[in-house]
């Protein structure tokens, strides 16, 4: 049974951290941090003995039926794709009001961090991080899922270098029946640095949009910067499609010049072959002596001095959000 106090668990009440309280099998130990749409606690599972990490819904937002939907929904989606680089969920549920999300903890940082930290990386660490993402986003979309906010934010760093996919709050589903499912009707929502531009436009996409902002991502961690970037969401949309990298602005390493050659204008044609292209791009770290240096790529520098706790950072309620008429 709960023991989060009445006041804790009230839509209405104060923002109360709930370190230190049980939450059904969970034990809440201490609060790791705070995004747009949840808080992230650091729990023990007293039945199994081990530790997750359980997002909470935040107070204000748990009134609302739309973010409680959305908010299931990316327990949903990421519960039916097991695969190593994709973080886990285990348990969602509702108890004294609390909606809760009880997923695998993970040490490290998330590649945001890491880059702010480090800058730019080199080519080795680039592909054994990139390949393994790419693995997690072939099987995801074997299983009929489009993530739909890939960015170093979702990406998980462990402590050993694995990378771990996080946050499918705004993924697409296919089912069976070749219907689509997500996460908020008549809305899409994103990261306008890193959206493909049929997701800016609001036109239905599949998994070769995250293919897309997979790509961004690769660009930003070789030069240091993102492709394309502007004062506001609609400059950086109106970059996308323009498909012409900032290149006065410089890539010292010429790490990232080879991927001039791809043109984010010409995306929508991607050929059927590009998920195949994504698998031979996974299995690339089993063939290829990678060299160079991984150092650090576990390591964190926390606010909290424990340097070693990683959460994904949750998309800003009503951030980038776009009219699209690819309805559920």
């Amino acid at each position: 049974m709960s023991q989060v106090s009445p006041q804790a668990a009230s839509p209405n009440g104060p923002d109360i951290n709930l370190s230190g309280q049980q939450l059904g099998d969970f034990l809440l130990l201490r609060r790791l941090g705070r995004g747009g749409m949840a808080d992230v606690y650091l729990a023990e599972q007293r039945s199994l003995r081990r530790q997750v990490a359980v997002k909470i819904l935040r107070a204000e937002l748990a009134r609302d039926p739309q973010y409680v939907s959305r908010f299931k929904f990316e327990a949903q989606a990421a519960a039916r794709l097991v695969h190593a680089n994709i973080v886990q969920v285990f348990n969602v549920g509702e108890l004294d009001g609390l909606q809760f999300i009880a997923q695998e903890y993970v040490k490290g940082q998330n590649l945001k961090q890491y880059l702010q930290r480090n800058g730019a990386v080199d080519v080795p660490v680039a592909v054994h991080l990139l390949s393994q993402v790419a693995a997690a986003l072939a099987r995801a979309a074997e299983a009929g899922v489009t993530h739909r906010d890939i960015k170093p934010e979702n990406i998980l760093i462990g402590l050993s270098g694995e990378a771990k996919v996080a946050d499918f709050g705004l993924a697409r589903v296919r089912d069976d029946a070749h219907r689509n499912h997500q996460t908020q009707i008549d809305v899409t929502m994103g990261t306008p640095l890193y959206m493909s531009p049929e997701q800016v436009e609001g036109r239905k996409v599949d998994p070769r949009s995250d293919l897309y902002s997979l790509g961004v991502t690769a660009y930003e961690m070789l030069a240091g910067r993102p492709p394309f970037e502007g004062g506001n969401a609609i400059s950086v949309a109106i970059r996308h499609f323009a498909g012409r990298t900032d290149r006065d602005r410089g890539d010292p390493s010429g790490r990232a010049a080879s991927l001039e050659r791809v043109d984010p204008a010409s995306h929508g044609q991607l050929p059927r072959g590009s998920l195949s292209l994504r698998r031979r791009v996974a299995q690339g770290t089993t063939s290829n002596r990678l060299g160079g240096s991984r150092r650090g790529l576990g390591q964190c520098s926390t606010a909290d001095g424990n340097g070693g706790d990683l959460i994904a950072h949750e998309p800003s309620r009503g951030h980038s959000a776009t009219r699209t008429s690819d309805a559920a």
